[in-house]
């Protein structure tokens, strides 16, 4: 399924959604396994061609705007 950015009218080419966190009471154990504490906020997902670089939320939507230079 394609994901489409607010301000832009086609999906966004190349966007691969993140791996989503899932609650749990015991964390698994192993040396394979890393555990990241929920901070307050909210996460970007970063995606830079050449000079360009675009700021996506976990569904698609372009936050670029919300982070000007």
């Amino acid at each position: 399924m394609p994901v489409f950015s607010r301000h832009v009218a086609h999906p966004v080419v190349g966007f691969i959604a993140p791996c989503l966190p899932t609650k749990t009471d015991k964390l698994p154990s192993g040396g394979e396994w890393l555990h990241e504490i929920k901070h307050d906020g909210f996460r970007v997902i970063a995606r830079k061609k050449g000079a360009q670089v675009k700021l996506y939320s976990r569904p698609g939507n372009d936050l670029t705007y919300r982070f000007p230079l």
